[in-house]
């Protein structure tokens, strides 16, 4: 049983102590037998230099050497057992924390590659526009510091919840969908490279969609809204991804589907449950004025950011994509066609989102001082869109890629500027 818990090394080394010992003991108690405590002698005379004591000197009695003998016996068996073995349970205790470690780093791979799976910049996509759009809706007799408060949080965490769950379901289902274009286009994600199997894939994207959907039906957390944009998000992201529809096969579908989940659907459906929840949990609220122009307006800037992001998402990934039968506009037009496009309509859809924000009164949009600085930031997103477009070679897929994310950053920093149009 200590064999089992100790190491291959300590184990050899264990071993070999037992069987050198039990030889010394052996020839050692076998001299003192032939040996009489009287010290007369036998028919096996005892030999103190066969013992390793060197010639008996003068004046040292056989007894004396016997006692010495016996001693150094039971001396190495003591040596032996406090030494040469650890005790069973400081052995238990290092197989213990050695299984806690292996453990440990076995759920810190598993949890890394669960992330992978979740395509990370569209969680967090999701967060920023979720909590933004919730923060939007605040009553502005309340205060931004509202949303620090128990009672926005518990609007904001299950519907927070319940949109990221469909965000996997989602972009997890693309992946099933998209193994083989997937090890030439993006070898390094989680099915492609072989870190998670088919079965717990499937298993991971079933669990998001059934748990998404029941949170976020759930009394007392759900409205129309909610539930209208869940099922439509879920919905369109399957025709996107699943055979025998499959509208990533065709530029124009494809392009509808994302521009209309991430421009009307989630910007109309979360900012709507916002406002329904916020005013019936909140005493005093008080009407957001022109409510339906501010979101139509912010939902029309999404849908254009909706189709840049369709149309970018593409420029790294023609290869795989011809050789799978996918008509990108990539492939059909050319990277450098499509990625300039691109560019050209998310500066565009900036600068006339500052051009409504100082010249047109805004909307309907908050006060003078959020309309100001939120106008500023997007003129410099739109030079900072333009600036990276200029060293991107659009047929390296890591050029293009890193642009792509670098969108990305710019959609995060667009909603970080919604609660200034409160």
């Amino acid at each position: 049983s200590i064999a089992a818990f100790a190491p291959p090394a300590t184990t050899q080394i264990a071993r070999q102590n037992v069987r050198s010992t039990q030889s010394f003991n052996k020839r050692t108690q076998a001299r003192l037998i032939a040996t009489p405590r009287d010290g007369t002698s036998s028919s096996r005379p005892f030999s103190a230099a066969s013992m390793g004591f060197g010639p008996v000197r003068k004046g040292v009695s056989m007894p004396l050497l016997q006692n010495r003998e016996r001693s150094i016996v039971a001396s190495n068996n003591h040596a032996f057992s406090s030494a040469s073995i650890p005790s069973a349970d400081s052995d238990r205790s290092a197989g213990l924390l050695q299984y806690v470690n292996e453990s440990v780093t076995a759920s810190k791979k598993a949890l890394a590659t669960l992330w992978k799976f979740s395509r990370p910049h569209t969680i967090i996509g999701t967060i920023t526009s979720v909590v933004a759009l919730h923060m939007m809706m605040i009553p502005s007799n309340v205060g931004m510091l509202f949303a620090l408060s128990p009672l926005f949080l518990k609007v904001v965490a299950p519907t927070l919840i319940s949109a990221l769950l469909l965000n996997v379901y989602i972009v997890g289902l693309n992946q099933v969908t998209d193994v083989s274009i997937d090890k030439v286009n993006k070898p390094n994600l989680p099915l492609a490279s072989g870190a998670m199997s088919m079965k717990q894939a499937i298993g991971v994207i079933l669990t998001s969609l059934i748990a998404g959907l029941l949170i976020g039906f759930l009394p007392g957390v759900t409205t129309a809204p909610l539930q209208f944009t869940l099922v439509a998000s879920g919905l369109l992201g399957t025709l996107y991804s699943l055979p025998p529809f499959r509208f990533k096969r065709f530029p124009t579908s494809a392009a509808l589907c994302i521009s209309a989940v991430r421009g009307f659907v989630i910007n109309w459906g979360f900012a709507a449950h916002a406002f329904i929840k916020l005013s019936s949990d909140i005493a005093t609220s008080v009407p957001i004025p022109d409510l339906p122009l501010k979101v139509t307006l912010i939902a029309a800037f999404y849908t254009v950011y909706g189709v840049v992001i369709a149309l970018a998402k593409d420029v790294p990934d023609v290869k795989g994509d011809e050789g799978h039968g996918i008509r990108s506009f990539s492939v059909r037009l050319g990277q450098d066609k499509v990625l300039a496009l691109a560019q050209w309509l998310l500066s565009s859809v900036h600068l006339a989102a500052a051009g409504v924000l100082l010249f047109g009164g805004g909307g309907g949009m908050a006060t003078s001082n959020g309309r100001f600085l939120a106008a500023g930031l997007a003129v410099l997103a739109a030079e900072s869109i333009r600036r990276e477009r200029q060293d991107v070679d659009a047929k390296k897929p890591e050029d293009s890629y890193k642009y792509y994310m670098h969108l990305w950053k710019m959609f995060y920093l667009s909603y970080f500027t919604l609660p200034l149009l409160r």
